[in-house]
C-alpha cells in the first residue's frame, strides 16, 4: 500500500520518469487529481487524444495509439 501512494510514486524514479525527461520543469507524475491532464495539452492535441479514444471505443477492442 505505501508504493501505491501518490507520494511514493511521485519521488520514485522508476516511476515518475525522471531518468528520462526533465521532473523539475514539468513532472510526470504532477497532481494525482482527476482531469489533472487539463492544462497539459493544448486544444489540439486535447481533440487528437479525444479522436483517438472515440476510435477505441467503438473498436470495441484493445487498440494501441501513440499522439505524435
Amino acid at each position: 500500500l505505501h508504493e501505491s501512494k501518490f507520494e511514493t510514486m511521485q519521488g520514485n524514479d522508476a516511476v515518475n520518469y525522471s531518468w528520462f525527461v526533465d521532473t523539475k520543469n514539468k513532472p510526470f507524475v504532477r497532481k494525482g487529481k482527476v482531469g489533472g491532464w487539463k492544462g497539459q495539452l493544448s486544444e489540439d492535441q486535447e481533440a487528437e487524444l479525444e479522436e483517438a479514444v472515440r476510435k477505441v471505443v467503438e473498436a470495441g477492442g484493445s487498440v494501441r495509439c501513440t499522439l505524435d
